[in-house]
């Protein structure tokens, strides 16, 4: 089962099934991080990633995704979401638009830091 990543806040937690349940999964390297303006004007993280693997949703070497959680700049109990940093990341895409185009990555073990242990778990929850 992927692990849980403390948010600060109570979350659905990723199971194998949960995880399956995401529009997109990848495993990839953070080259940029940014912000841009929501439909609502909000200011958005995002993080773009160059992917190793596709484990659902696409393709292609790069993406850039949103947060809908919170990272090292907003909390200390959350991981460090850094230029270099490798994660797994699931996400959604937005409601009517079925591309990566304004996907958000979710937080709660559904975008984690990557280790050997997690990469056998997503391949067994994707293998399904």
């Amino acid at each position: 089962m992927p692990r849980t990543v403390a948010t600060g806040a109570s979350c659905v937690r990723a199971t194998e099934v949960t995880l399956r349940d995401r529009d997109f999964a990848f495993d990839g390297t953070v080259v940029g991080l940014g912000s841009r303006p929501d439909v609502d004007g909000r200011q958005i993280r995002t993080a773009t990633f160059d992917v190793s693997r596709w484990f659902k949703g696409s393709s292609g070497g790069q993406v850039t995704v949103r947060f809908s959680f919170q990272t090292a700049y907003d909390l200390a109990e959350t991981f460090d979401v850094r230029v270099g940093a490798r994660f797994l990341v699931s996400g959604d895409f937005a409601p009517g638009d079925r591309s990566m185009n304004d996907a958000t990555a979710r937080g709660c073990g559904f975008t984690q830091s990557l280790d050997m242990p997690g990469v056998r778990a997503w391949e067994e929850a994707f293998r399904r």
